[in-house]
């Protein structure tokens, strides 16, 4: 194996393990596209410290879970989860996050930007992550859910180097 493909190899690895870490399961449950409903029951399930934020364009709910990372749900005017963002010491399990978007994590549109960043621009999903070393952020939106009036670029938070 040479100098290029091992480094390959290795960032493949470290995207894999910020996407699935295994001691991330049951951290986070929220669903892209799911209701507002669903947040309340996630924040009692999880232990999670709940704090709710009024925005222009809809809600913005902050869950503090118990390992640090902080997970924020962007909900439009018409209760659906249009965008989350985490940052915390480890990543969240965004095949839980995600729901039925996840597949979309594994098709064209996949892009690593380095050793530590993921970019994925999807049929109806947008992914941008980046972490190491007990320092993990991302953002996730679906482009149809988001209100015409929103930049989520600018309004969905997840930390700096995303």
């Amino acid at each position: 194996m040479n100098r290029n493909q091992l480094r390959f190899t290795f960032s493949a690895g470290a995207v894999g393990l910020m996407l699935l870490a295994p001691g991330a399961v049951g951290d986070a449950h929220a669903t892209l596209g799911g209701d507002v409903a669903s947040i309340d029951v996630n924040s009692k399930r999880l232990a999670a410290t709940h704090k709710l934020e009024a925005l222009a364009t809809g809600e913005r709910h902050e869950l503090q879970l118990p390992s640090g990372t902080l997970v924020r749900e962007y909900v439009s005017p018409a209760g659906k989860v249009y965008a989350i963002s985490w940052q915390g010491k480890r990543p969240p399990n965004l095949e839980e996050l995600l729901g039925t978007y996840f597949p979309q994590l594994q098709g064209p549109g996949r892009r690593h930007s380095g050793h530590h960043r993921l970019d994925v621009s999807g049929e109806d999903l947008v992914v941008r992550s980046s972490g190491h070393n007990r320092a993990f952020s991302g953002r996730a939106w679906v482009p149809s859910l988001v209100p015409a009036s929103v930049d989520v670029e600018t309004v969905v938070e997840a930390g700096a180097g995303t």
